[in-house]
C-alpha cells in the first residue's frame, strides 16, 4: 500500500510522489466513521449542482512511511472495485498535501444515537454536514444555564430569547 502525497511548487501542477506504507498500528475500529466531501458536479450547459462523496472507513492507523519520520494517521477505505485506499488525516508540513478531494471525518451514527439521549432533534445527514463544515459546536452539545442542561433546541431556544432584547 501507498500514499501519494503532493508538493505544491507555485505552479499550476504540483509534484506528486508516492510513499510505501513501511507499517503500520491500528488505532481505531469504528464501523459507523465517514470520510465525507463536498463538491460540485458540472453539466454540459455549464450549469453545476452539489453531492457528496462518501467514503466508509474500514479502520484508522498511525503508519510509518518514508515521507516523515513520524507516523501518519491514515483512515483506509474500501472503493468501488472493493480497493483498499488510504486517506491522510494528518497536517502535512511544508507545502505538502493529499491530492483529491477535501474530506472530513464525521460520525453520524453516534451523532444520532446521542441526539436520543440529549432529546435533540437530530438534523438530516446534510444538514450534519454542512454544521460540521462550519465549525459549529451545536449538535450534541450541553450548555449549563441556570443549573439546567440545555441540548441544542433548548440553545437555540435560549438564543433567541436573549437576542429579542
Amino acid at each position: 500500500m501507498e500514499i501519494e502525497i503532493y508538493k505544491h511548487n507555485g505552479k499550476e501542477k504540483s509534484d506528486s510522489k508516492y510513499y510505501p506504507i513501511l507499517s503500520y498500528k491500528t488505532i481505531a475500529h469504528n464501523p459507523s466513521l465517514l470520510l465525507v466531501s463536498d463538491e460540485k458536479m458540472s453539466f454540459e450547459d455549464n450549469s453545476q449542482t452539489g453531492f457528496f462523496e462518501i467514503k466508509k472507513i474500514q479502520f484508522i492507523a498511525s503508519c510509518k512511511t518514508d515521507f516523515s519520520d513520524s507516523p501518519l494517521l491514515i483512515a483506509f477505505y474500501l472503493g468501488e472495485g472493493c480497493e483498499l485506499y488510504a486517506h491522510n488525516l494528518t497536517d502535512l508540513p511544508g507545502h505538502h498535501y493529499q491530492g483529491g478531494e477535501r474530506f472530513l471525518l464525521i460520525d453520524y451514527k453516534s451523532y444520532s444515537e446521542i441526539c436520543e439521549y440529549t432529546g435533540e432533534t437530530k438534523l438530516s445527514f446534510s444538514e450534519y454536514f454542512q454544521e460540521i463544515k462550519s465549525g459549529n459546536l451545536g449538535p450534541n452539545s450541553l450548555l449549563e444555564n441556570n443549573e439546567k442542561l440545555l441540548n441544542k433546541d433548548e440553545q437555540d431556544k435560549l438564543y433567541k430569547e436573549k437576542s429579542t432584547f
